[in-house]
């Protein structure tokens, strides 16, 4: 129930910019594993079938989407990082991950502060 209210207010919130959340983190770490295993699959069920953002996965660990990152994303200093980009700028980011409901709960706040 928990899961369907806050994808309802996180669909109501992202719109038709091209708006993406970009996830970095490193296949060896293990909160980035726990975040992978708990919320990407989840994710990227819900984003086919409502407006959440893309998510658009790098691993630092690959060379191509580590430089990728350097980039277009600098300074990142923890893992896993998550960055919402709008038009290929960042507007906000959030580190760390607390669990399935204050990932969704944090999203939720960035999104409507970039609104």
């Amino acid at each position: 129930m928990l899961r369907k209210l806050l994808i309802i207010a996180l669909t109501s919130l992202a719109v038709a910019k091209d708006l993406a959340l970009v996830a970095i983190t490193h296949h060896s770490c293990p909160v980035c594993k726990l975040w992978h295993e708990q919320v990407a699959p989840y994710y990227v069920f819900e984003s086919r079938k409502s407006s959440l953002p893309e998510l658009r996965e790098y691993d630092i660990a690959n060379r191509a989407q580590y430089e990728w990152v350097a980039s277009n994303v600098p300074n990142v200093l923890d893992l896993p990082t998550f960055v919402l980009m709008e038009d290929g700028e960042e507007m906000v980011r959030f580190s760390g991950y607390r669990g399935y409901q204050a990932f969704f709960e944090q999203l939720s706040v960035l999104l409507t502060e970039i609104q």
